[in-house]
């Protein structure tokens, strides 16, 4: 009976668990449409964040997809060898993601912030579909239609690894050449958009 009532308990806990994590995450958009509808003076005091998101999300970006390109043990291979290791593409797939989010809130906050999709219990900002596709239409206007395809391409080829890696991890194949175009591609991302930040988050 006691461990009938403890497991209730805990039942109960994890229930208000959810609850205030679904309450944080909703304040987090908060977070984002306030920094980028106040003026700059009263961003930081307001929303309590020292940088934008922007930034926060293409640090985390960063971060997460050079553990997906460079593990500890193959980060000095040469391309020839690594066509045998492979790139951990769930990673690099979430760190894609979190990038085409910075991009997209870097460049047009007020599109991003309409497509934050706000529920009863909890919200969503815009996935990897969306802002794939809000980047394609932006590319189309600044690089070549060769060019624009090609980082089409590559962010569905990264899209479809990781979902396969994440529901058929056994059933997976490594192909140097797509390796090399991910990373060329990723490179180009990381340039065109953050050239500021260039010279620590793209490795030559």
């Amino acid at each position: 009976m006691d461990r009938m009532k403890s497991a209730s308990k805990n039942f109960d806990k994890l229930k208000e668990d959810i609850k205030e994590q679904n309450d944080f995450i909703k304040k987090g958009c908060e977070r984002i449409k306030n920094y980028y509808n106040l003026p700059v003076e009263k961003r930081e005091a307001e929303t309590r964040l020292v940088k934008p998101p922007h930034e926060i999300l293409l640090e985390k970006s960063v971060e997460t997809i050079e553990l997906g390109l460079y593990s500890k043990e193959d980060a000095k291979t040469e391309w020839p060898e690594r066509e045998s290791i492979g790139f951990n593409y769930i990673l690099i797939g979430v760190g894609t993601e979190i990038l085409l989010k910075a991009i997209f809130l870097k460049e047009q906050p007020d599109s991003f912030i309409k497509e934050i999709n706000e529920g009863k219990n909890t919200c969503h900002a815009p996935g990897f579909g969306k802002c794939k596709k809000w980047l394609i239409n932006f590319l189309r206007e600044k690089i070549s239609p060769t060019h624009c395809e090609r980082v089409k391409d590559i962010l569905k080829l990264i899209q479809l690894k990781r979902n396969n890696l994440a529901h058929l991890d056994f059933h997976k194949i490594s192909n140097y050449t797509e390796d090399y175009q991910v990373a060329n591609v990723l490179r180009f991302l990381f340039l065109y958009f953050f050239k500021e930040n260039s010279s620590t988050i793209v490795k030559s």
